[in-house]
């Protein structure tokens, strides 16, 4: 699945077959599924597949999953 991160400045990043999601705060947690998902501000996102994309998740406006 790809990952469309909008970014709150306007532009946006691809993340290729996206296999997880760790979610970064105090402590890492690593999500495979994605259906419930909530990006939080303050915390750091890292998107594994293809290609990593590691991000702020005070950058993010949305998020937008595809096959």
């Amino acid at each position: 699945m790809t990952a469309t991160i909008y970014l709150k400045s306007g532009t946006s990043v691809f993340a290729k077959n996206v296999v997880s999601i760790k979610e970064s705060f105090t402590e890492t947690t690593e999500y495979k599924d994605f259906k419930n998902f909530i990006f939080r501000d303050g915390y750091f996102y890292t998107f594994i597949g293809e290609n990593i994309v590691a991000i702020n998740g005070v950058d993010i406006l949305y998020v937008n999953f595809s096959n």
